[in-house]
């Protein structure tokens, strides 16, 4: 009996420890993929609006299209067409990929 309670407390520390560190890694690995998310946000900002009768890409804040998709707006919604005349802003070269992906289809 006398063994048994000293294991138990030891056991018992051992597993809160590892469950702090646990936490203490998991929270960095968070905010180290967060921050790079943000700054990825930040930096790659595209807008996609009319232009000339298509959709083109633009980098933010440049007049000229970085890219001229071949989808004539006047062939969507015009739900669309009004999101498109506005300008659809997004964060990323997957969420173009992904915009355009909608689309073409």
């Amino acid at each position: 009996m006398r063994i048994k309670k000293p294991l138990f407390i030891i056991g018992t520390t051992a597993l809160l420890a590892l469950y702090s560190v646990t936490l203490f890694l998991l929270g960095t690995v968070y905010t180290v993929s967060n921050s790079a998310t943000t700054q990825t946000a930040q930096k790659g900002q595209y807008v996609v609006k009319e232009h000339d009768g298509k959709i083109a890409v633009f980098e933010k804040g440049n007049a000229a299209p970085k890219k001229t998709l071949n989808i004539e707006v006047a062939t969507l919604r015009q739900y669309d067409r009004l999101r498109f005349k506005e300008g659809v802003t997004v964060n990323s070269l997957y969420e173009l990929s992904m915009l355009e992906e909608d689309f073409s289809s």
